[in-house]
């Protein structure tokens, strides 16, 4: 029995899962953590991780690297992915971590966030047949992974992320409908272009499923399902409709960020960047034609731990 855990760095939050995997490669959840940093804060701005923005991202992982230490936990892997990759400070950042956890965090690309994703929701929904497509919108870009079964095709990433698009679009509160017209239009030309260029071109435009992960979208399935109280296992598997989606798109159109924080299922933290999030997700179901979309709790986090210490599994890596 190997117990190791994963850090996944993002433009909104910073996540910390430790696990333990058995000799057949099953994956068992011992903690999991998750604060909101806002590490992408006025990113579109100044194309710079901002100080403030570092010193709160630090100061979490800070306490993350204590809390492994005093459970004993001495094989972690950290990775960090889009707004990190794209900062013109990154160093400064790494450097920052470094010095106060001793964590050497990894910058993967997009494609290799893909990968690592795909092997996480592949864990737990684990009977896709024929072709699907998986979505993991973050905070900065979203990837997008084709599969045939549980054989990746191709993986693309568009910088639709619930963060970069508040802050490009969303100035008035609630939005204006300029606003809202501005930002659908510009999902609407990344998602078409996309799948004029990549997805037509190189893997055909028919398939059967279409799988969401990341916290854009459990959100959206905790929202539907009004939880109060967040519950991975009525999340994971979940499917969430495009009628039901469009829905909760319409509703915090008209409701203020600060009213938004009683919607049941809404995750505190996340009521100013949930709009933008749900639009890319209606924007996705109608452009690739679904109207419905499976929900995967598991994604990058549980991916980086079964690539790097499953031993049935090949490495993300390699």
């Amino acid at each position: 029995m190997t117990r190791a855990a994963s850090i996944d760095i993002g433009t909104n939050s910073i996540r910390l899962l430790v696990a333990e995997i058995d000799g057949t490669g099953n994956l068992k959840k011992i903690m999991t953590r998750r604060k909101i940093t806002r590490l992408g804060e006025d990113f579109v701005r100044t194309g710079r991780i901002s100080p403030k923005a570092m010193g709160r991202s630090a100061k979490v992982l800070e306490e993350y690297a204590n809390l492994l230490k005093e459970c004993n936990i001495r094989t972690t892997v950290a990775v960090a992915t889009s707004i990190v990759r794209e900062a013109a400070n990154r160093d400064e950042f790494l450097q920052q971590v470094y010095q106060g956890t001793g964590l050497e965090v990894m910058v993967i690309s997009g494609d290799e966030e893909a990968r690592i994703t795909l092997i996480g929701v592949l864990s737990i929904v684990d009977d896709l047949v024929d072709r699907a497509v998986v979505v993991d919108i973050g905070g900065g870009s979203t990837e997008f992974i084709v599969v045939q079964g549980k054989v990746p095709l191709a993986t693309y990433s568009t910088e639709l992320g619930s963060v970069y698009l508040t802050e490009r679009f969303i100035q008035s509160d609630p939005p204006s409908p300029a606003e809202v017209g501005k930002l659908e239009v510009f999902i609407n030309n990344r998602l078409s272009s996309m799948l004029r260029r990549s997805f037509e071109a190189q893997t055909g435009n028919s398939f059967s499923f279409l799988v969401g992960t990341a916290g854009t979208i459990t959100t959206l399935a905790a929202m539907d399902q009004k939880m109060n109280v967040y519950d991975q296992g009525r999340t994971n598997r979940y499917v969430l409709t495009r009628e039901s989606v469009k829905s909760i798109y319409k509703s915090l159109q008209r409701i203020p960020v600060p009213e938004r924080y009683v919607l049941p299922g809404l995750e505190k933290g996340r009521e100013d960047i949930i709009l933008a999030g749900t639009a890319v997700v209606v924007k996705i179901m109608e452009v690739l034609g679904f109207h419905e979309m499976i929900v995967s709790d598991y994604g990058l986090l549980e991916g980086i731990v079964l690539s790097c210490f499953s031993p049935r599994r090949e490495s993300a890596y390699s």
